[in-house]
């Protein structure tokens, strides 16, 4: 998880409004991933709506050029 704020910050040097949404936890739940968005200086390109219903999937991912699903198998 750690390495999408590395990401965000390469994808934004050549496209400066890109954004990241992680679904599934709140801003907090991961301070690490927040200071490590901080030190990057993308913090406010990072976006946690927390827990999303299965349902409500759908627009944000037809929205998206990029999606990343992980797993935890």
């Amino acid at each position: 998880m750690l390495a999408l704020a590395f990401v965000l910050a390469d994808v934004r040097r050549q496209h400066p409004q890109a954004r990241l949404r992680i679904a599934g936890f709140a801003r907090g739940d991961a301070p690490e991933l927040d200071a490590l968005f901080q030190r990057l200086g993308v913090d406010a390109a990072a976006e946690y709506p927390g827990s999303v219903p299965a349902n409500a999937l759908p627009p944000p991912y037809r929205a998206a050029r990029v999606a990343a699903v992980p797993s935890s198998l």
